[in-house]
């Protein structure tokens, strides 16, 4: 049965999308730090647009993933795990621990990571046993927009690590620590594009 409610017309809209907010966000985001360096800051504006892409991201993965007969096995999977990547990658950039002084935000967050990232290891090793599943489907995977959206998801995620460790000497604490958010925001934004269903049934529907 084909999908009809589809968020998205083709995956060439949600490549567009994504394009076009990619500049967007650069220049916004630098002109916003440029007035007030704290938006890069731990918990500020730049990590909470993140959390906030990826927290919907890994609702629309569920969601969509909710029926086996909509999305089929691969597909399934797929969903289940990019919907736990992406709230594993939301937890890391809150600090819950932060959000008061009490020690009930500390244990919250303990408690938080320690669900989500047993729950996600868990997952992982039931996976292990369909990975022959994954090897034969291994082309119509990297063909599925929700495949290369995550995995450049991914690819901003480390263009961002040297400047989290601050490898660049030439750079400053502040210059390091927004051009790490800039990526680390832009891999939201991928992440976020690559979970809508889209409207083609053949190779985009996982």
């Amino acid at each position: 049965m084909q999908n009809s409610t589809a968020f998205f017309p083709s995956a060439k809209t949600q490549w567009l999308i994504l394009l076009l907010l990619l500049p967007v966000t650069g220049i916004g985001s630098f002109l916003l730090w440029r007035n007030d360096v704290s938006v890069a800051f731990d918990n500020h504006l730049m990590e909470g647009a993140q959390a906030g892409f990826l927290l919907l991201a890994c609702l629309v993965h569920f969601y969509a993933a909710r029926s086996q007969s909509q999305v089929g096995a691969v597909g399934f999977y797929t969903r289940i795990f990019l919907g736990f990547l992406c709230i594993a990658f939301a937890i890391r950039e809150v600090d819950i621990d932060q959000l008061g002084e009490a020690p009930f935000w500390q244990a919250l967050e303990q408690t938080v990571r320690t669900v989500v990232g047993s729950l996600f290891v868990f997952y992982l090793l039931y996976l292990l046993g369909r990975i022959p599943l994954f090897w034969r489907e291994k082309v119509k995977l990297l063909h599925w927009s929700l495949v290369q959206l995550s995995l450049l998801g991914c690819v901003f995620y480390l263009l961002g690590w040297p400047f989290d460790k601050k490898l660049l000497a030439d750079l400053s604490e502040l210059q390091s620590q927004f051009i790490e958010e800039m990526f680390e925001l832009w891999a939201a934004l991928a992440l976020f594009m690559a979970s809508p269903r889209t409207k083609t049934h053949s190779m985009d529907t996982p």
